[in-house]
Formats: structure tokens, sequence, C-alpha cells
């Protein structure tokens, strides 16, 4: 809901919301107010306003490895598939990107590729694995 304060000079939101475009049947808001004075007689006047919502680009979130094993033997080929990438969108009509910032804390490894085309964008492995060497890997992936 809405407010004027400011002697009639401002238009507020009353309290918070959230014009959420996607979940908007209809992204145009109407406003009506109306006007008027204490006189004898008294006199109103009333005006609609439109407002539309516009559509802002909202963050991807949530991704996850869909179909990852729990587990990759040590040896594993390089090439192997390890999963798809998925992500929460709000915006279904635009495309995520993905890329792989860390593996591990270090930035610009090589341990795992991903290669995307018109149905995803999957992991790989790069290299061989030696599990005495490293026994996990924390990939931060950013979409």
């Amino acid at each position: 809901s809405f407010q004027i304060i400011n002697k009639g000079r401002e238009l507020v939101v009353a309290q918070p919301i959230r014009f959420d475009y996607e979940s908007l049947h209809d992204p145009v808001i109407n406003i009506t107010i109306i006007v008027g004075d204490d006189g004898i007689p008294s006199f109103n006047f009333t005006e609609t306003f439109f407002f539309t919502v516009i559509d802002i680009n909202e963050p991807p979130s949530n991704i996850t490895i869909e179909d990852a094993p729990a587990s990759v033997p040590e040896d594993a080929r390089p090439g192997q598939l390890i999963g798809a990438l998925e992500s929460v969108n709000p915006e279904s009509n635009k495309l995520v990107t993905y890329i792989i910032l860390s593996i591990n804390g270090i930035e610009n490894s090589t341990d795992f590729y991903l290669v995307s085309n018109s149905s995803g964008t999957y992991l790989y492995l790069n290299r061989s694995l030696n599990y005495d060497n490293v026994s996990s890997f924390a990939l931060e992936i950013l979409a």
C-alpha cells in the first residue's frame, strides 16, 4: 500500500513491498488518488496514475552439480564427466554462464574445466587424480 506524506507532495510505499516482475500478471500498477478540500461545499478531484514495473537482472543462486558421483576414482581419466551444473535463476529467459574461480583455494587451477553447449554446462576432469596428494576438491564457481 501507499501513503501520501509531506503535505501531499510525496507518494511513498507505506510498508516494505517488493514488486517482483517475474510474478506479476501485469507489470502496470494503477494508483488512484483522490484529493479534496474542506470548503463549503467541498470539492474533490480524482486522478489515476500508471506505473510500469521494469525487469531487473537478478543473480542466479544455489549452484549444484547434477548427477555428480559421491566420489571419483583416482584412476579416472582426463576428460571424465563429473556432472552438469545447475542453478536457480529468477531470470528464466536468460542464459546462465559459469566460471571456475578457484579449486581448493587456488585461482586459475586447471584440475577441472567447463564445457557449455545448447543442452547445458558440464564439469569435466582435466587431469589424472592422485588420492595421496589431494583427497578432495572444493570448487568455487561463479554463475
